[in-house]
């Protein structure tokens, strides 16, 4: 299969950053993220609406770089994100994909999930169909490569994370439909004994992963014993109805046994 690099639509951080080196080596040193995440993020810029897609992604590197956090201490991070889309519809690496970005609120939100980030502002239209396309192709190759809990990333807004409203509101209602077809996998308001959908699967992935294995397809009884063993466990009602309580009790749990 042709790569996105091959095709001329990714470009590692080291082949157009020219402080590649001493950024890089600050990330190595420190920033290194869990070999298992939860999902990817998608964000925009709400800047950089100009042509010089490498000339503003450039910038965005260097501001990060020198960016002051709360310690009161610069970031020292080339982009918040994992990899930014121009105008020009090439996604270029900042921080990658094997380190931690700082693009959410919260320090779990950065480190168990990748950002990908669009230039430019998509409150009322899309981005471009060379960017949507290079999207597209990207989330595919970075689904592939990394390894995930549950069924596999679950894809969410900036706005999910923080009280932003990135990715602009058009981006944010469009992400499953243009970026994602078929893909995203989002919890219903409660899962029941006897159901059987995608939402099922991520369920078990977060058992497994905190402690509580259990095998079938559906939400059978061998399941429901071990989602009321684990609302035992956290204090919860077990009656074995994954509502919305259960789901961040199981969110919470997992994200506690993720490596840090």
């Amino acid at each position: 299969m042709t790569t996105t690099q091959e095709l001329g639509l990714f470009d590692p951080l080291e082949e157009w950053f020219p402080e590649y080196d001493r950024l890089w080596r600050a990330i190595r040193e420190s920033k290194i993220a869990p070999s298992i995440r939860r999902g990817i993020v998608i964000h925009h810029t709400a800047g950089g609406t100009g042509s010089d897609s490498l000339g503003y992604a450039r910038s965005v590197c260097r501001m990060h770089w020198n960016q002051l956090g709360s310690s009161g201490q610069p970031w020292r991070r080339p982009g918040g994100y994992q990899e930014q889309i121009g105008l020009d519809g090439i996604s270029r690496e900042m921080s990658g994909l094997g380190y931690r970005g700082i693009h959410s609120g919260t320090y779990e939100s950065n480190r168990d999930y990748i950002a990908i980030s669009f230039q430019g502002n998509y409150s009322d239209r899309l981005p471009t169909d060379e960017m949507l396309h290079t999207a597209v192709l990207r989330v595919a190759e970075i689904t592939a490569e990394l390894n995930w809990y549950g069924a596999g990333p679950l894809y969410t807004g900036h706005r999910d994370h923080s009280t932003t409203s990135c990715p602009g509101e058009r981006l944010y209602s469009g992400v499953p439909e243009v970026i994602l077809p078929g893909e995203a996998v989002t919890w219903p308001n409660s899962i029941h004994p006897g159901d059987q959908d995608e939402a099922i699967a991520v369920m078990k992935g977060l058992l497994i992963a905190t402690g509580f294995p259990t095998r079938g397809e559906r939400y059978g009884r061998r399941v429901q014993r071990r989602v009321k063993q684990f609302q035992e466990s956290t204090g919860l009602t077990a009656d074995g109805v994954v509502g919305p309580l259960t789901q961040e009790a199981l969110t919470r749990a997992v994200l506690g046994v993720l490596p840090s």
